[in-house]
């Protein structure tokens, strides 16, 4: 009796192998191995954040970003703006601002419709953690809605970078584009805000506004 048990035991294990497929032919689409294209916007997001900035910076627009004051609204837009240098559409900008400002402002006239911002900045094993929230303010003193706050695995794809652990050596292969927001904008001039968490690590930063 104890040897037909185990027959049978034989048998069911024999059964349940034959019987259940493989785990990645059960698996979602979802959750197996995909490729990530870049596309061709983020392919020129990133020849642009890549670019070696020559000595007297003729290759890109530099600007100066300022802070303000006073709280951006309806009646101080005009005055506040102009204080302001623009950032270039389809370009490299480059950003800087005085030492130790975490909220720095710049201006943008994109024509209408949706736009994409790019943005990088040297990276470090300190600076990879860090983060530059962007927001766009109308002529009524509101904020514009953006959103893809999450960096699209295809904009990841288009540009990485190596960055060395000092204390290690060990190196990671980062996103070379730190952030990416799409606004929807009107036909106007904007104030465009950019908060940095820490600026002691993040001195200046590369901007590139893409139509999409």
């Amino acid at each position: 009796m104890q040897n037909l048990n185990s027959y049978i035991k034989v048998l069911l294990l024999i059964s349940i192998v034959f019987i259940f497929p493989r785990c990645d032919s059960i698996l979602p689409d979802a959750y197996q191995d995909e490729e990530y294209k870049a596309t061709s916007e983020g392919q020129s997001a990133c020849e642009y954040l890549s670019r070696e900035i020559n000595a007297d910076s003729t290759n890109c627009v530099v600007v100066n970003a300022v802070t303000f004051n006073q709280k951006v609204s309806a009646s101080s837009f005009s005055t506040l703006i102009s204080t302001t240098e623009a950032l270039a559409v389809n370009n490299l900008n480059l950003v800087q601002y005085r030492a130790g400002q975490d909220t720095v402002h710049a201006s943008l006239s994109p024509s209408a419709g949706n736009v994409n911002v790019y943005l990088t900045w040297d990276l470090d094993e300190t600076s990879i953690n860090e983060y530059i929230n962007v927001e766009a303010i109308g002529s009524d003193g509101n904020i514009i809605k953006k959103s893809s706050l999450d960096l699209p695995l295809e904009t990841y794809s288009a540009c990485t970078e190596l960055v060395r652990d000092s204390d290690t050596g060990l190196e990671e292969v980062v996103s070379a584009v730190r952030a990416q927001y799409k606004f929807k904008f009107e036909q106007q001039p904007y104030i465009i805000r950019f908060i940095i968490t820490n600026p002691t690590v993040i001195p200046a930063f590369r901007v590139v506004i893409l139509p999409s």
